[in-house]
């Protein structure tokens, strides 16, 4: 794993490759390898993130960025107009998507996700089990903007969506966004 860029310039972390993003994501689950010193180890929860080339993950399993609440997204997301494609979200995953859980106040744009299967427990009676193409569960106001899902099957239990799969009685803004050529299937 490599961890993102620091651009003091723009006060931002950059990140063009699956291996920065993956790094990205366990910073923020709490799963950082053990041999990785503190300074190493940015707490990103509440940073600007912003992709600066497309990434191809090559159809490996996924671990959502932000597993649970106490490991949470609180920060905000600019794709610039590039695309996260190829991922499997396995289906032992309670919030699967890109994005698993989301906090905060963040801003999210200018991003296209392509070729995803999210696969969440499809478990009978179970209603917490949130499953879509880029967050399946959010806490917080955030604003949503130029997105788009496409290509891709999400299929859960519970709460599952193409863009967004929960939304914990929060007040968001969706705009210009899309989810294009996929199947979305809930059991519940």
């Amino acid at each position: 794993l490599n961890a993102p860029k620091y651009n003091a310039t723009e006060d931002v972390y950059e990140i063009s490759t699956g291996s920065q993003l993956a790094y990205f994501a366990a910073a923020i689950n709490g799963t950082l390898p053990s041999t990785l010193t503190r300074a190493e180890a940015v707490d990103y929860k509440a940073e600007t993130m912003v992709l600066t080339d497309d990434i191809n993950l090559g159809s490996n399993v996924w671990t959502p960025i932000g597993i649970n609440l106490d490991h949470a997204f609180a920060g905000s997301f600019d794709g610039q107009g590039y695309t996260i494609t190829n991922f499997t979200v396995a289906d032992t995953t309670p919030q699967a998507a890109l994005f698993g859980t989301i906090r905060g106040s963040g801003s999210f744009k200018n991003v296209v996700v392509d070729n995803a299967t999210v696969l969440c427990p499809v478990t009978s009676g179970e209603t917490n089990y949130y499953g879509a193409g880029f967050a399946a569960q959010l806490y917080g106001t955030h604003t949503f903007e130029n997105i788009t899902v496409q290509n891709s099957k999400i299929q859960g239990s519970g709460k599952t969506g193409g863009l967004i799969g929960f939304n914990g009685d929060c007040a968001q803004v969706v705009k210009n966004c899309h989810v294009v050529n996929c199947v979305v299937k809930s059991t519940n």
